[in-house]
Order: C-alpha cells, then sequence, then structure tokens
C-alpha cells in the first residue's frame, strides 16, 4: 500500500483524511455542503470549491445528529463542523443565541469569558473548562457560521511536485480530475 506514494517521491502516506465519494446527488437533500443550486453543484463537486454554511448544527467527526450538537454542561468540551476545512478566521460559533469569540489559548481566559480556539484544518471547536472559559451551558445548541474550504484544493496540496530536467512541473501535476478520471489513479 505505500509502495504507489514512494515512487511518487512521497515515502509516507499522502495524509488525506477524508474522502467526499458522491452517490446520487440528484435532490438537494443530498448535496451536503454543496450549494442548492443545480449548475452550482455540479461546479463544485467536479472541481471544489466554497460553499458558506450558516447556523449548521455542529457536531463530532462520527456523529452529525442533532444531539451531537448539543453541549453536556462537562468542562473542556469539543466539537467539529460537519465539512471541514474551514477558512481561517471565517467562523462564528454560537452558543444558543450568544457568540463566542476564538482565542488562540483558553490558558489566559477568564472563568466567564465566552471562548473557543478553533482548529481549521480539523474543524475542532474546543470549549474552556470553566476556570479558563465559561462551560456551555447544558442543553445549549451550537451552530456554526463558515465557509467550507475547498478539500479539493487542499488535497491537491499534500500530492508532490515533479519537475522535469528544467524545473518546470511536469504536464499534469498538481492539477484538479474529474470524479470519473481514474488515469493516473493511484491505488
Amino acid at each position: 500500500m505505500g509502495r504507489p506514494p514512494a515512487r511518487n517521491g512521497h515515502p509516507e502516506p499522502y495524509g488525506v483524511r477524508h474522502w467526499e465519494i458522491g452517490n446520487e446527488l440528484f435532490g438537494t437533500y443530498q448535496r451536503y455542503w454543496m450549494s442548492a443550486d443545480d449548475d452550482k453543484a455540479m461546479r463544485q463537486y467536479a472541481f471544489g470549491g466554497t460553499q458558506r454554511q450558516k447556523r449548521q448544527r455542529v457536531g463530532t467527526p462520527t456523529d452529525h445528529r442533532p444531539s451531537a450538537a448539543v453541549s453536556n454542561g462537562q468542562p473542556h468540551q469539543s466539537f467539529t463542523v460537519w465539512y471541514p476545512p474551514v477558512v481561517p478566521k471565517s467562523q462564528t460559533i454560537r452558543v444558543d443565541e450568544d457568540t463566542w469569540r476564538e482565542v488562540a489559548d483558553l490558558a489566559s481566559a477568564g472563568a466567564d469569558d465566552l471562548v473557543y480556539t478553533f482548529a481549521p484544518e480539523s474543524g475542532g471547536i474546543h470549549f474552556g473548562d470553566g476556570r479558563h472559559g465559561k462551560i456551555p451551558q447544558k442543553g445549549a445548541k451550537i451552530t456554526a457560521d463558515h465557509p467550507r474550504r475547498d478539500r479539493a484544493r487542499a488535497a491537491q496540496r499534500l500530492l508532490p511536485r515533479r519537475r522535469t530536467r528544467r524545473g518546470q512541473r511536469s504536464e499534469g501535476q498538481r492539477r484538479g480530475f474529474h470524479p470519473g478520471d481514474t488515469a493516473g489513479l493511484l491505488l
């Protein structure tokens, strides 16, 4: 399994954590992060893109049920947005109707500060312990507004660049591809 990346100058796995495979994308209810507009959604599916998420419930990486967006009232709660990665510094996190503020480190926050830390690549949201950052009240619903960053372009950055003898990019390297195009796909 590790040999194809090594042949491409990348001895370790590529580090892609999420794969989006389309299946029956004929209804707007099956668009997930993509636009409800048919033309825009098909372009996003084929070529990637950014789509603004508004008042979207948060959850965990494996749980998008409504209950996963509800605070249990305990310290150090963690949630994730549904469709990371997120454009850095673009998110708005709400606990019920209150907008909370992103900080780099909860250690400098006061007990009543409405703050959280955020990891744009994973979409991770981390709340305080009641001493350093307020704990979201038990039963409070947590939502996020954010532009979801293009995973296709983010994944392309993980792929190695190949150079010709003259130092130019070789044909087809780090380019987008149509989901049906399997030429050059390494399995």
